[in-house]
């Protein structure tokens, strides 16, 4: 896990626990896993939109504190009870949306700093927020735990790709209703072990707002398609997602998708 502490200056009051779990609020749909009252609030967030993930602590868990050693101490920081973990699994831009809503989360707490615990800027403490530099931190650590696995790659631009498209697709869905609007997904090409951009027509004889993918699966006829196949001509581009509207019409012979599975977030890299 990618870990980041939090602290507030040692000449100011702290802010209070009830100031911390509303400052979590940053995070839309946090789900707390204990009653509001409890000391210790573990807590999940997940992006419904572009699948992020991210674990919260507020207060300290009953049986992990070790007491033979104590966190980091600095000089001018109090550490605070909130501890905020992102797996080191899946594309960049899950650090990137999680890491985003940090900044809410330190815009409600004033001059309170977040640590990366692979990140120590000196001996000091934590240094003013740079979301660049944690991101790039996430993406060093999470090469380094997949450094010896066979984890299957998205080439970095169709995943920037797709990460846009599911942030637009409610909005696109909302604009042009008449479209269906797939969500857009990641396949295992098993032969080369390729992570390959998906997307579902469900049904081919309605219009499609077709994602920037690499590949199209169909239900009828069965099968899938290289979208760089597709004789599409005049093309209207969508506002939201970067894809286009793709209207019903002859397709090419399909293949087997026989080749491929589906792979989740974690599962892949880019």
């Amino acid at each position: 896990m990618y870990t980041l502490l939090f602290y507030s200056p040692m000449g100011e009051v702290p802010p209070t626990g009830e100031a911390l779990a509303d400052a979590c609020a940053a995070f839309p749909g946090l789900t707390w896993d204990a009653p509001p009252e409890s000391s210790y609030l573990p807590g999940r967030w997940r992006d419904p939109a572009t699948g992020a993930t991210a674990l919260i602590d507020l207060g300290e868990a009953p049986l992990e504190r070790d007491d033979l050693h104590p966190a980091k101490a600095y000089s001018v920081w109090r550490p605070l009870p909130l501890v905020l973990q992102i797996p080191l699994a899946g594309p960049h831009w899950h650090a990137a949306e999680v890491l985003r809503h940090v900044d809410g989360l330190l815009a409600a707490l004033p001059g309170c700093r977040a640590l990366d615990t692979e990140d120590v800027p000196d001996e000091t403490g934590p240094g003013p927020w740079d979301r660049p530099r944690a991101i790039a931190s996430w993406e060093r650590q999470r090469e380094a735990r997949i450094a010896d696995l066979a984890i299957p790659r998205l080439a970095r631009a169709a995943s920037v790709r797709l990460w846009r498209w599911r942030r637009e697709r409610a909005a696109g869905q909302a604009a042009r209703p008449d479209l269906l609007w797939p969500e857009g997904l990641v396949l295992h090409e098993r032969s080369t072990n390729r992570a390959v951009s998906a997307a579902w027509w469900a049904d081919t004889a309605k219009p499609l707002a077709l994602p920037p993918v690499e590949l199209l699966l169909t239900a009828q006829p069965p099968g899938c398609i290289p979208v760089a196949s597709l004789a599409i001509g005049d093309v209207q581009v969508l506002p939201q997602g970067g894809g286009i509207a793709l209207m019903p019409r002859p397709l090419p012979p399909v293949q087997p998708v026989t080749g491929y599975s589906a792979l989740l977030d974690e599962d892949w890299a880019d």
